[in-house]
């Protein structure tokens, strides 16, 4: 077991993101969880968020520890812009994730979840079971 913690998680989850990004060009900025540079909201363009929650955190006496948690990763849309946009988008995060393993983080199953629009804005929400173990 190595040396690893949340915190080196969350760091992963989040680089794979921008290196997805990058290398495939796509022009959709984020709104990092824990970033600390200022976001602008897109007026008429598409952007996400992501979010990254613990769930659970066992520890036993040796030091070994598992932590489980949700990457989450909400799309926004403009509303005019046709929702198969939005679900294309979704369905290359989902290849990107679902079940994977990078930097000590094991990825499952993604979820995606339509959530009610915001006008202007489509929404829909990924959630990625993940979990990572170390001492």
């Amino acid at each position: 077991m190595i040396n690893y913690d949340f915190g080196d998680a969350a760091k992963a989850l989040q680089v794979r993101l921008a290196t997805f990004i990058a290398d495939n060009s796509i022009d959709i900025p984020v709104k990092w969880y824990g970033g600390s540079g200022r976001f602008t909201t897109p007026d008429n363009s598409p952007w996400m968020r992501d979010t990254i929650t613990v769930l659970d955190e066992i520890q036993d006496p040796c030091k070994w520890k598992r932590t489980e948690g949700f990457y989450t990763i909400d799309l926004f849309y403009p509303d005019d812009s046709g929702i198969n946009s939005m679900y294309d988008t979704a369905k290359q995060l989902r290849v990107l994730f679902e079940n994977e393993v990078f930097s000590n983080v094991k990825t499952m199953n993604v979820e995606l979840n339509p959530l009610p629009d915001e006008k202007p804005w489509l929404r829909l929400q990924l959630n990625i079971n993940f979990y990572t173990e170390g001492m």
